[in-house]
């Protein structure tokens, strides 16, 4: 919806009507952004927040409508670009992503032009769109980084998303709703968050990868050392078969580590933070780990190590991107050290870092 609105303003130069939306979040933000994103523009509301962690609203959206409204199609079933959600929830979505933030769109609250008549808008209030929390928690953030202030300038990086194709659009919005809904729920259920932003990814992966590696390539590509093992047969029928026996698996998660590889960051450089030694081998290897802990979340009800999802320790003053210690045991369960390549607060940073790397990609 919003990029049929944008390239319908591109093409007109003009809206027909203005909407403006509350954008509610637990951070301030400086800075505004009146210019640059036409047909939109970004209020800082200056809220006074009573304490840290308050749900408030500091953004306000101005969004020029230039799509007329068209009657649904019944002639099949179509659901292809379906997210739960409208045009101001989609903005709200795609600001999530490039700021690192807790988003949330309201409805309404001011319309002009179109139908309304009175030249300073029309106010609205109906109230149906609520933030999923009011509050949250001051401190020992899960992700640290989300609760911080953000500046608005850095949502020029939007004007990429213009520039893609419809389906790309599509998706990338798909991709940021999932990862707004991660955010949310970031500090109340970490191990859904984990699952969410694996998600983000795959979602992107799906469409960045519609022809990749062939069966045996994916075979190596994600399981190294099982390959390894039936090449010493000096069997090609052997290596094809198993190939072909594990393809529903290998393409999914080969998919996952390719695109995760080739749009990480070339350094781990996350902002007051270390710990996670850096090289390609072992950021592979903890990817293919970590995809390996979504597969036994999703298909056999085992939720991610309560190691992975804690808020990360804090050594010398910074936060530290991977679990302590020899290893952890908690409510009947135990993982040693490389069974928990790195931490939540670490794993955010990279899907937010490779999704949008993805879309500059395209500028």
């Amino acid at each position: 919806m919003l990029y049929e609105n944008w390239k319908q303003y591109i093409e007109k130069g003009t809206a027909f009507s203005i909407s403006e939306y509350p954008i509610y979040s637990d951070i301030t933000v400086t800075s505004e952004l009146l210019d640059g994103l036409e047909p939109m523009s970004f209020h800082n509301a200056l809220p006074l927040k009573k304490r840290v962690g308050e749900v408030v609203i500091p953004i306000v959206v101005r969004v020029g409508i230039c799509l007329e409204h068209k009657g649904s199609d019944w002639s099949k079933s179509n659901y292809d670009y379906y997210h739960g959600g409208w045009l101001n929830d989609e903005i709200a979505a795609l600001m999530s992503l490039v700021l690192g933030a807790r988003f949330h769109a309201g409805s309404s609250i001011r319309d002009f032009g179109g139908f309304e008549k009175d030249p300073l808008g029309s106010p609205r209030f109906d109230n149906l769109s609520q933030p999923p929390l009011s509050f949250v928690r001051e401190r020992g953030h899960v992700l640290p980084e989300v609760a911080k202030s953000k500046c608005l300038d850095e949502l020029l990086l939007l004007n990429v998303f213009s520039k893609l194709s419809h389906d790309t659009a599509s998706k990338f919005v798909q991709c940021a709703r999932q990862y707004q809904s991660a955010l949310w729920l970031s500090e109340s259920n970490p191990e859904m968050c984990w699952l969410l932003l694996i998600s983000a990814i795959e979602i992107a992966a799906n469409e960045w990868a519609s022809s990749e590696r062939n069966d045996t390539e994916n075979l190596k590509l994600t399981y190294p050392e099982y390959y390894s093992f039936i090449e010493e047969f000096n069997s090609d029928e052997l290596v094809e078969n198993t190939a072909k026996t594990f393809c529903a698996v290998t393409k999914a998660s080969s998919k996952f580590l390719k695109f995760c590889m080739n749009y990480s960051p070339t350094d781990l450089e996350q902002e007051n933070s270390a710990g996670f030694e850096f090289t390609k081998t072992k950021l592979r290897k903890a990817f293919n780990k970590i995809y390996g802990y979504r597969s036994l979340a999703l298909h056999a009800g085992v939720p991610f190590p309560a190691p992975m999802c804690r808020a990360p320790n804090i050594i010398n003053s910074k936060f530290w991107q991977k679990p302590t210690g020899l290893g952890s045991s908690t409510n009947g369960a135990t993982w040693l050290k490389d069974d928990l390549p790195m931490n939540l607060h670490l794993f955010h940073y990279l899907t937010r870092s490779i999704l949008t790397n993805w879309l500059k990609s395209y500028s």
